[in-house]
């Protein structure tokens, strides 16, 4: 494999290249995580879905020799009074991972067996999360929320760990105390 680059627009936070996959999250593909099934239906009466994020991801290998990058644009929004977030994982290996904030306002939920944290993210901040910590963003602004991740490539997903033993905590507009 040769070296090779992507164009980040630290304005925009748009990613250019040609090693990129780009995957769309909608509220049909979260579902299972949306604690207010009411609000979704009524969210969704008169339209088709919605699109709640976006994840271009750059993978050139899938060992632990590489690195994983994705770019993930999350729209601003609310179901009922939960506010729009990402499905959240935990890595299938024990992994660490790095965040950075390109642009918006969110907050970062993460969580082990022992505890759960809420973190401020914004334009410029950079979390790093152990390996063995489940992770979720949520847009708590009025923009999109762009930011930066990487890990290593052979990390793996879980996703379903999230779904069936759920996120620790929700992020409502009443949380004011959060943001």
């Amino acid at each position: 494999m040769d070296p090779f680059s992507l164009r980040l627009n630290l304005n925009s936070g748009d990613v250019k290249g040609n090693n990129l996959i780009v995957e769309s999250k909608t509220l049909f593909d979260l579902r299972y995580s949306i604690q207010n099934q009411k609000a979704l239906t009524k969210l969704l009466k008169n339209k088709k879905d919605i699109e709640v994020y976006t994840v271009s991801t750059c993978e050139p290998g899938h060992t632990a020799a590489h690195l994983t990058i994705h770019v993930t644009r999350l729209k601003p929004g609310k179901i009922g009074e939960e506010f729009f977030f990402t499905k959240g994982h935990i890595h299938k290996k024990p992994t660490a991972e790095w965040y950075l904030g390109i642009s918006g306002t969110g907050l970062l939920l993460l969580w082990n067996k022992n505890k759960h944290l809420v973190l401020p993210f914004s334009r410029g901040d950079l979390i790093y999360i152990p390996p063995g910590w489940a992770h979720r963003t949520i847009n708590v602004g009025d923009e999109d929320l762009v930011f930066l991740s990487c890990h290593r490539s052979d990390a793996g997903y879980d996703y379903d760990f999230v779904v069936e033993k759920g996120a620790p905590k929700r992020i409502l507009a009443s949380d004011k105390e959060l943001f």
